[in-house]
């Protein structure tokens, strides 16, 4: 019996220290480190006056627990400080009124009628080179009856296969195609950064335009490796996809929204509204966090064709070279996807003839 009484409390002190361990070994270094990057990227103006005070929180906090005799009184100090910073930063809202960069610039307007969708502010910028371009937007109506397929597009800035820019496109029976790609809405002189994304530091922008300029801007002057995927998405589906997409780009005008990282970028947002089309319930998964996998990640759920290796379709879908050599005469769009479907049609028989 003396021997239970006497385990307790060294139980008790066991796990004292290690609460002791886990606060200071781990919830200490986040709540400074995570309030010195709060306070840099907030919304004080000045990106010196930020990152000054950032340093002044850092350093101050870890003072404080190498001097402050109570270290429960540090603790607290600590934990409150960070708690009115949390308060501060949910406070900080998306905007709609800065100096944007041209081709992030015009909020794309919906007007749904019946069967028909009118977009005003559709991209269509003629470029000369990456940073050299003319601006130009137009209005057309879409006639959502004859909407016929949605193909996703996965394109590779840097040569790593890691992270990459997704985005769809829509075609209709009537020979129209809309493209819709959502993006970072910089401000003129700000440049994309991984880790900003996850501090509010990018509005969020849906820019519809024709693949004319979404797709060529990539493959004919950013020298990016692109990949066309036909998806498997009924027409029904397709245009459960883009009404969910179309009223959600234009909530944007009224209700602006942050870019995030993770949770809000161009795959994920995707995602949300496909599980608007009933009956898909797409979960989160791992590949997800690294989107430039996320066509297998298509592939392994049925939302591209997978009747061949993937490996095999992907070399199919590749379009950077063949986007080069359309000229001006022919249609981009059409010559695209035409030499994805051939290319798919010829593996697909060359299996059939296997014996």
């Amino acid at each position: 019996m003396k021997k239970d009484l006497q385990f307790f409390p060294l139980l008790k002190r066991a796990g004292l220290r290690l609460g002791l361990f886990i606060i200071f070994a781990f919830l200490v270094p986040f709540l400074i480190l995570w309030g010195s990057i709060a306070i840099n990227f907030s919304n004080l103006p000045g990106d010196r006056l930020r990152q000054v005070l950032a340093i002044i929180f850092a350093l101050s906090s870890f003072s404080m627990f190498l001097f402050v005799e109570d270290l429960k009184k540090a603790l607290k100090i600590l934990c409150g400080s960070s708690l009115v910073l949390l308060i501060w930063f949910l406070s900080i809202n998306p905007s709609n009124d800065k100096e944007w960069l041209p081709d992030v610039q015009k909020l794309p307007i919906i007007t749904f009628d019946a069967d028909n969708v009118t977009i005003t502010d559709i991209r269509n910028f003629s470029y000369k080179s990456k940073n050299a371009f003319s601006e130009s937007y137009y209005e057309d109506t879409f006639d959502m009856s004859k909407l016929a397929s949605t193909d996703l597009f996965i394109s590779y800035w840097d040569g790593l296969q890691n992270i990459a820019h997704t985005f769809v496109s829509f075609r209709f029976s009537d020979g129209k195609v809309l493209c819709a790609s959502v993006e970072v809405r910089r401000e003129k002189g700000e440049t994309y950064s991984t880790s900003k994304g996850f501090f509010k530091q990018f509005e969020l922008i849906y820019v519809l335009g024709n693949q004319n300029d979404i797709v060529k801007v990539r493959t004919n002057f950013r020298g990016e490796d692109t990949f066309m995927y036909p998806m498997t998405l009924t027409p029904e589906q397709s245009r459960q996809f883009l009404t969910s997409l179309l009223n959600a780009a234009d909530s944007l005008r009224k209700n602006p929204k942050f870019y995030n990282t993770i949770g809000q970028n161009c795959t994920t947002t995707l995602i949300n509204h496909l599980n608007d089309i009933d009956g898909v319930n797409i979960g989160f998964h791992q590949k997800l966090l690294m989107n430039g996998v996320s066509d297998h990640f298509a592939y392994e759920i049925g939302g591209i064709d997978n009747s061949i290796p993937f490996a095999v379709l992907k070399d199919c879908a590749f379009i950077s070279e063949k986007a080069k050599e359309v000229q001006p005469e022919e249609s981009f769009s059409a010559a695209i996807r035409n030499f994805v479907d051939t290319n798919i049609a010829k593996e697909k028989r060359k299996r059939d003839l296997k014996p």
